[in-house]
């Protein structure tokens, strides 16, 4: 196991992942996580056991005297000792223990209640849009062969969520049942004191001869996936694109920009005709997202002739219901019928702008549509590059889930972000922002190379179930693939600078001079350390591999047939080349390959080509 930041992570037996994680967590009245100190950390590791002991301060409301044994017959105990240090509306306090999906999915388990004896159980295949354990004293579950893992809970009445549905690569069993009332105002003084114990129950080998293994890449070609529709969405910070913006967002190709409506508002008739000239001048059509409030039909009557007036301009138009998790079906009988009779060659969807959770939880008709849609972010419950990592293998969840209740309607996400646009669930949905006015939902990791690889794994992931469009990020800005021409009000936590190209930008245009071509599955040895894509097109082949990690890593590379002509790398080592060069993969250098190997430094994307019908200048 590992213990980090007073949480234990990737509980294992052998090589196999038990628990993914055990920790506790206090979430404020908007489902805010709110952060700890550590203090007095005493860490005691022998041969056969350790014991851990600190105090973590969850800011002015909450303080708990945390210990962590682990004993030679394999049994981990996890307690907390916590008072309320203040008046505190809270949604949790408490722990919660996960439960890696790869793992447990589709198995059997036992669930001792408190109310009632032993009953079987199973975790879900599909994302279950209800909590498939409740009221839990104990769970067993079969964790290999004849192993079994053993938990008990105390001090609190604990259940089990489908963490997928916010892409989270784990389900969650955690205290206070979601059943009951919530938030809850705890007072100053209230002890809290709860206690997990884990074991492992059966026949354990305690030694083994297992050979090293080694980090390898491997491709199915038998194995093929349309390359989706892809656009980015208008950039959020209110701002008109330069000439310069312009001319690189356009040199990108993407097949459509999102822009977001809101019809009841009275600047709307002004963003709509910005929407259509931006789209306009960077020569793609729009994703247009109508939020309508109760009074719809007044509201689209505002906009209708503009619509007519611009359908050429018009991919696809979404609609979205203000008051409603998910669109309603007196929204969709109204509108989608005369959107249709004005706008005959677009798409028409509609979904939630919030998580797939909405969707799953909130399920709508989808007879009238063309396309379902929700967006997809990494940070619901979890903040860390291992999480971000992590949840990349339930992107695809997501879609094969919707398949089953979405009918004969196309599956649309969009957008993709790494953080939550707005809280769904909070009573305010204002963010936190969390560095003088830096806006609660940009995250500093955007301009980096780490979400280059990030967004790898997403297509990866989301292209392997043939997901049909996929919008990303914004075009400029905090949120964006570039910085733009302003100047980056937050150069302490956000560190870009005017006319920076971010590593993301450079990957959307590799894969849009790709996007006619076919996407092959890359089978790689450790998902949590790499992500991989290899697209075809005429005859021409182009493999982009990431190092997700912190650490120089080397790939074996076990397709030897094809012959990578050059190759471009995107590390610390290149950044200040491609970060002001929007045309650096044209200055890509021969690749000379030797032995099977390739070397990849910390968080570095490099991008083979394979020109065999091409002359080589």
């Amino acid at each position: 196991m590992i213990y980090e930041n007073g949480n234990i992570r990737q509980i294992k037996y052998r090589d196999f992942e038990v628990i993914r994680m055990i920790y506790s967590a206090v979430r404020d009245q908007n489902w805010g996580t709110v952060d700890f100190v550590i203090e007095s950390e005493d860490i005691q590791i022998k041969d056969d056991g350790f014991k851990i002991s600190y105090t973590a301060t969850y800011r002015d409301v909450f303080m708990a005297d945390c210990q962590l044994e682990g004993t030679s017959d394999g049994v981990i105990t996890f307690s907390l000792d916590g008072e309320v240090l203040n008046d505190f509306r809270k949604n949790r306090i408490g722990f919660c223990v996960l439960h890696p999906v790869e793992e447990c999915m589709g198995k059997e388990c036992i669930i001792n209640y408190a109310d009632q004896d032993a009953v079987p159980g199973k975790f879900p295949s599909a994302i279950s849009p209800d909590a498939p354990f409740k009221n839990i004293r104990s769970m067993k579950w079969n964790v290999l062969d004849d192993l079994e893992g053993i938990i008990d809970f105390e001090g609190d009445i604990f259940e089990t969520e489908d963490q997928r549905n916010w892409t989270d690569a784990s389900y969650k069993t955690f205290c206070t049942p979601l059943d009951l009332p919530f938030p809850l105002l705890v007072k100053k003084g209230t002890a809290i004191r709860q206690k997990i114990v884990f074991c492992l129950s059966g026949n354990k080998i305690i030694s083994s001869n297992d050979q090293a293994t080694f980090n390898s890449i491997d491709c199915d070609f038998t194995k093929t996936n349309d390359f989706p529709e892809l656009g980015l969405a208008q950039s959020s910070e209110n701002i008109i694109l330069t000439l310069h913006e312009i001319a690189a967002i356009r040199d990108i190709r993407l097949d459509h920009l999102r822009c977001d409506i809101h019809p009841g508002e009275d600047n709307s008739l002004e963003k709509l005709v910005q929407a259509f000239d931006e789209s306009n001048q960077i020569d793609c059509k729009l994703e247009l997202c109508l939020h309508f409030s109760s009074h719809f039909q007044e509201e689209f009557n505002n906009i209708k002739q503009l619509l007519k007036s611009r359908q050429y301009l018009i991919k696809s138009v979404v609609l979205f219901r203000k008051e409603k998790k998910t669109t309603d079906n007196e929204l969709l009988k109204a509108l989608v019928p005369i959107i249709r009779e004005i706008l005959p060659s677009a798409q028409i969807g509609a979904g939630t702008d919030a998580f797939f959770s909405e969707l799953n939880m909130h399920r709508m008709k989808t007879d009238l549509l063309d396309f379902v849609i929700y967006s997809v972010n990494p940070q619901v419950h979890a903040f860390d590059n291992q999480s971000l990592i992590e949840s990349l293998l339930v992107q695809k969840h997501t879609v094969q889930s919707t398949r089953l209740f979405s009918g004969k309607a196309d599956i649309f996400v969009s957008p993709v972000t790494l953080k939550m646009r707005f809280n769904p669930d909070a009573i305010s949905n204002e963010l936190v922002d969390i560095f003088e006015g830096f806006p609660g939902k940009a995250d500093a990791r955007q301009m980096s190379l780490f979400n280059m690889g990030w967004t790898v794994g997403s297509l990866a992931s989301l292209i392997s179930v043939n997901t049909s469009s996929i919008t990303y990020f914004e075009t400029v800005g905090l949120s964006g693939v570039m910085q733009g021409d302003r100047i980056n009000r937050f150069p302490d936590v956000f560190y870009s600078v005017p006319r920076m190209f971010y590593p993301v930008y450079h990957l959307f245009k590799i894969l849009c001079s790709y996007k006619h071509g076919k996407v092959h599955s890359c089978r790689l040895s450790d998902p949590k350390m790499f992500s991989a894509l290899m697209l075809t097109m005429e005859g021409e082949c182009v493999l982009i591999i990431s190092n997700l990690t912190i650490d120089e890593k080397r790939l074996n590379m076990s397709f030897d047939h094809l012959n990578y002509n050059k190759i471009a790398r995107f590390s610390a080592n290149t950044f200040s080349q491609f970060a002001f060069d929007s045309n650096y993969m044209e200055k890509a250098i021969p690749f000379v390959k030797i032995g099977c190997e390739i070397n990849l430094l910390p968080f570095e994307t490099i991008v083979l080509f394979s020109f065999p019908n091409r002359i080589q200048g």
